[in-house]
This record gives C-alpha cells, sequence and structure tokens, in this order.
C-alpha cells in the first residue's frame, strides 16, 4: 500500500496507518476492529450510537470521512480518561440507565466530553448534550440521574459484584451485539423492493445473490423470485455481499430493480375515518436486525436475536432437514415485538450454504424500516351505558389493519365487552402495547365525552394508584383489578408537556422503575411525534429521525411512585405495558381539558396539538 492510500491518525493512544477511503465508523469496526463503536444508522448520523471523540469534541463516526481525521486524535469510549471514565460507568449502573444498552457508549462518549468541562450540568445542559443521539429503552430520566451523578467525585458504590461487572460491560462498549460479531468471513444485506407497484422484473448488480442463487430451501415469500409480484415495500429481492458491513452496503446502493406491468395496490386501507384514529408506527429499535451462520460437517450454526427462537428453529429445521440445526440465542439490542421473524435467519443460512462462508447478515436502517413489521393502524368505537351518572357498562370493538392484538384487561369495575375484528392491511405485528394502547385511548375520550365520573368507576388497584398520583391536569390508566399504572400529565401555560408521574400497584414484586419509565416514554412518542412517513398509503424509505422518535429534550422529567400491593395482587402482569397505553390517553385528556375537544387529539400521533407541534419544532 503507497503512502499515498494512507493516512495516519492517533486512536485511543494508538498511531495507525488506515486506508485514506470511506468513513471513521468503517475504519474503526472493519479495519481496527473497534466494535465498541455502534453502528445503529450508518451512514445516516442520526441515532449518536457511533460518537467518539475528534481531539476531544463529540463527532458521529459514520458521517466523517476518514480523510478528515488525517493526523488527529481519535478516542472512542475505550479510550476516554480515567478516572471519569469509570465514574459514567458507575453513574449508569446506580441510575440504572440502559435497558438494552446499545445506544449507551456512544451517549457515554458525548457525557465524557460534557464532564471534562468540569462544571455539574443541569438538565438543561444535558438535553443540549444529547440532542444528537436517541434513546429507544430509558425514557431519558434515568440517563439525566446518570450523568448529574457522574460529574461528582465520590467512591464507587458497594453492590453486587457481578452485576456492576455487566453493567460496565455494555456502558463501556464492551459487550457484544449480533452485529459486532468478528468471526464472519462475508456480510451480506438485504435488498428491498423500495415499492409495491409492479412484478419484478430483473435484479442487476455485482456482487449479489437473488433468489435463484439461494435455491429452493427458502420457505415461500423469504425472498421475491423474477416474475413474482411485488406486494410491499420491504419485500426482499437479493442479497448484497461484501467483506465488510460498509462493503455490502456500498453493494446494495449500486444495485438495480426493475418492475413492470405496475398496477397500484387498490386497497389504501379500510382506517380512513373513525371517532379515534391510531395509525401505523414503528418499532423504533436502533440496532438493526442481525443473524450469523456457518455451514460444516457438523450441521449449520445459526446465531440469533429473533424474538421467537422456538419458531427459527422450527423454520430452519423444515429448510434443512437434511442437516443438524444449532441455533444459539444472542443478547438482543431491542425489538418491544419488530425482531420476531426467522427471515434473518433463513436468509443467512441460505446465503452461508451457497458461499461455503462464515456469514455475518445485517440489515442497513432504510431496509430495515422498509422490511420490519409495524404496529397496527386501528380505529376504536366505544358505546358506554350510564345510569344516573355512572358507568354502568361498557362496550366496544377495536378494528385492526394487518394483524390480531389482544386489548388485555380493563381498569374499571363494570361488565365490558369488546370485540377486536382484524381486516386485511399491509403487514403488522403486535408491538408493545398493542390492541391495549388503541382502546385505552378511545375508552378514556369516550369516558371524557360521557361526562362520567372516571374515578369513581373504578376497580380498587387501579383507584388506589389514580389516588396516588395527586393534582394532575389529565390522567388515565390502564390495567387489571389487581395490577395497574396510572399515569398523570402536568402542562405549561404554553401546552408543553412538563412533567409526568407514574403511579404503580401490582404486577410482579420485581418489576422496575426502569422498565416503567420505558414504557412511558414509549406511550409520550406514540402520543406525540412517533409516525411512519408514508405515501399513498405506502412507507416510504426513512431515516431515524424520520420516525419522530423523541429526544432527551423533548422529554419531560418523569417519577415512579409505588402502591402497596396485597399479597394477592402480586400477579404476572406487563405493567410496563401498561405505561405505554395509559401516557397517550392521559396526554389526551390534559389537552381537552385545558384547551377543549378538537380533531387533533382524537388520532395518534397528536401532531397539531400544541406539545407535539413544539417537539417537532426542538
Amino acid at each position: 500500500m503507497s503512502p499515498e492510500e494512507t493516512i495516519h491518525l492517533r486512536v485511543d493512544g494508538h498511531d495507525v496507518e488506515v486506508r485514506a477511503d470511506g468513513s471513521l465508523l468503517e475504519v474503526l469496526r472493519d479495519t481496527l476492529g473497534k466494535t465498541c463503536v455502534k453502528d445503529g444508522c450508518a451512514p445516516q448520523g442520526q441515532c449518536g450510537a457511533c460518537c467518539v471523540l475528534v481531539d476531544g469534541a463529540p463527532r458521529l463516526a459514520c458521517v466523517t470521512p476518514i480523510s478528515r481525521v488525517r493526523n488527529r486524535e481519535v478516542t472512542t469510549v475505550e479510550g476516554l480518561s480515567e478516572p471519569l471514565r469509570s465514574r459514567i460507568a458507575d453513574a449508569f449502573w446506580r441510575s440504572d440507565a440502559f435497558v438494552c444498552g446499545f445506544c449507551t457508549p456512544g451517549i457515554a462518549v458525548r457525557l465524557h466530553a460534557l464532564l471534562n468541562e468540569g462544571d455539574v450540568p443541569d438538565r438543561r445542559h444535558v438535553d443540549r448534550a444529547l440532542a444528537a443521539h436517541l434513546c429507544r429503552c430509558t425514557g431519558w430520566q434515568s440517563v439525566v440521574d446518570a450523568a448529574t451523578t457522574a460529574a461528582v467525585p465520590d467512591a464507587v458504590a458497594d453492590g453486587d459484584g457481578h452485576a456492576r461487572a455487566e453493567a460496565f460491560d455494555i456502558v463501556l462498549g464492551r459487550h457484544r451485539y449480533l452485529a459486532d460479531t468478528t468471526d464472519a468471513e462475508i456480510w451480506a444485506m438485504p435488498v428491498c423492493a423500495g415499492t409495491c407497484v409492479g412484478i419484478l422484473d430483473d435484479v442487476v448488480g455485482e456482487g449479489i445473490l437473488t433468489c435463484a442463487d439461494l435455491g429452493s430451501r427458502l420457505p415461500p415469500g423469504t425472498m421475491l423470485g423474477l416474475g413474482e409480484t411485488i406486494g410491499d415495500p420491504g419485500d426482499i429481492v437479493a442479497l448484497a455481499l461484501g467483506t465488510t458491513v460498509a462493503a455490502a452496503r456500498r453493494t446494495a446502493e449500486a444495485c438495480r430493480i426493475h418492475t413492470r406491468d405496475g398496477v397500484p395496490d387498490p386497497s389504501p386501507g379500510p382506517l380512513d375515518s373513525a371517532e379515534w384514529l391510531t395509525p401505523v408506527q414503528d418499532p423504533g429499535f436502533l440496532e438493526p436486525e442481525a443473524a450469523f451462520a456457518a455451514v460444516d460437517p457438523a450441521g449449520l450454526h445459526v446465531r440469533t436475536q429473533s424474538d421467537r427462537p422456538h419458531a427459527t428453529r422450527t423454520a430452519l429445521e423444515s429448510a434443512w432437514p437434511d442437516r443438524s440445526v444449532h441455533l444459539e440465542v444472542v443478547t438482543q439490542g431491542g425489538s418491544y415485538g419488530g425482531k420476531a421473524s426467522p427471515v434473518p435467519a433463513l436468509l443467512a443460512a441460505a446465503a452461508a450454504e451457497v458461499t461455503d462462508r462464515r456469514v455475518g447478515f445485517v440489515f442497513g436502517r432504510r431496509e430495515s424500516i422498509l422490511w420490519h413489521p409495524r404496529r397496527h393502524p386501528a380505529k376504536v368505537e366505544v358505546d358506554l351505558a350510564v345510569h344516573g351518572g355512572r358507568l354502568v357498562r361498557i362496550d366496544g370493538r377495536v378494528v385492526l389493519a394487518g394483524g390480531g392484538a389482544d386489548i388485555g384487561p380493563c381498569p374499571y369495575d363494570v361488565p365490558i365487552d369488546v370485540h377486536v375484528e382484524v381486516v386485511a392491511g399491509r403487514p403488522a405485528a403486535p408491538l408493545r402495547g398493542d390492541g391495549l394502547l388503541h382502546w385505552t385511548f378511545g375508552l378514556e375520550h369516550a369516558l371524557l365525552d360521557a361526562g362520567v365520573g372516571r374515578a369513581d368507576s373504578l376497580a380498587s388497584m387501579p383507584s388506589r394508584c389514580v389516588a396516588a398520583l395527586g393534582a394532575a391536569d389529565g390522567w388515565a390508566v390502564a390495567g387489571s383489578h389487581r395490577a395497574a399504572v396510572a399515569a398523570a400529565v402536568m402542562l405549561a401555560d404554553s401546552g408543553d408537556v412538563t412533567a409526568l408521574t407514574l403511579a404503580v400497584g401490582g404486577g410482579e414484586p420485581a418489576h422496575r422503575e426502569r422498565d416503567i419509565m420505558s414504557g412511558a416514554y414509549m406511550g409520550l412518542g406514540l402520543a406525540l411525534s412517533e409516525t411512519v412517513p408514508m405515501r399513498a398509503g405506502v412507507p416510504t424509505p426513512g431515516t431515524m429521525r424520520s420516525l419522530g422518535l423523541l429526544r432527551c429534550g423533548d422529554t419531560p422529567p418523569m417519577r415512579v411512585l409505588e402502591v402497596e400491593a396485597a399479597s394477592e395482587d402480586a400477579v404476572s402482569e406487563p405493567v410496563a405495558d401498561f405505561a405505554v397505553a395509559a401516557v397517550p390517553a392521559a396526554v389526551a385528556v390534559a389537552l381537552r381539558l385545558r384547551f377543549g375537544d378538537h380533531a387533533a387529539v382524537r388520532q395518534l400521533p397528536m401532531l397539531d396539538s400544541v406539545p407535539a407541534t413544539r417537539a417537532r419544532r426542538r
């Protein structure tokens, strides 16, 4: 390699010579093996997972050309200075400030730069520092707590040594997710149709595998073959290969898809009118779908991150009945129900068999958004029986497009009969709180319309949760007679959501405050800003930012109150999902009581409402 083809830089205290092309992220991960720097959305530069320091200043590695760091100092989370680095990791552990942990190393780098300035940051400083970062899991409150805790030097806390060591591995990037695998000889990235119009006529590109190349083992629908009708923009039409993830991405970008006989889909969807609407929304996880596969005389070896590993094993054994299947399930960087498909494992296995190489498989961000299942769009109809100003019965209907879901329990102590109707629609899946989210939103609106004393109609445990909230501009509750989450919203005079309080009672005794905040954060995003860009009823290629995930500065302070439950109330209930369902309804109630009833608050997200407008402007 001639001097003209290389550049010099210093990475984590070591001088290196690297090729002078590609991004800094590509060099760090693929050339230098720095998998502590995560790839969540490359090359979009919108999630912050790849944050590093360049001469001490935070930079997003996926949008930084390697040529711009010639002769400069690059610091990953591995090379951050001590003792601040360990203080940050310890503060994240003590504050329970991560769930899946995929985004955390990048956030730790950003906070290290902030805290190196010497001052103890307040919420405003942390919000500004983390404006370039997304975190799907935590709800941000615990991250803010960790930042302020790490700013104050003190002794490392005592506690469970194993749990602390595990936390340090996650925060400092030593924990490896599936796409961090280093034993892949070749990488495969799916190529998606990007349209739902036409018949697949040809796929043109160098270094690709089509359905014909992968043979007949794949179940129908896994990948489209020539002459098949494209039914969804996420339909996979080829695999792009490369020696690195970045090389596979370049192969995918150069691929050209040709269609013929295009006929627009005549069914844009049946949910075009209703009193309460909840449109399609994205699970929004930061870690892309991935898999690993290798074939040897001992059989087929597959690593998966699937939500449903048993279904994945069944699919692999059905496709390869002549091979012994060895399946390993690895830690997942979040899914919320969106990583249930066996397709990544199937395609990785097929590519490994055809190439006779160890294959790493990973989705690009655009392809991931197009392909993975989204939350059902729905409409909700509610019929209340009221006698003497009191609620005596609830009847309802929830129409879901693209699949089914269970609305779950009801916190109101009256007879209830809700019919769930499933109609045709684009691929969707029961994501976190699905069904219950839609129903709670419509029910709380209907109760407000009817002028019913909502608190007087609650069962015992939900009633105690609501009583624990205290003053609020609006509240709502989700759950059962024995376990519930009540959410209270406070508004500023401007209409901004300024505080969110969650009261939790019953459920599993081991449920954690962090999990409730995580559910509340997702519910708030669904209320204010989360949606999937659509054109003529079809999801369009998007970026992480286009999904509307709330940033740290868009998220109000949260607190969780524990409501003591009797021993018989300690049941297995999804209290975090109850938080997902209660928060959007609580925001709608607060806005209606403050500003009056209008169309903006009768569908999710409430994009034309005051707090939603302000969040989008920020």
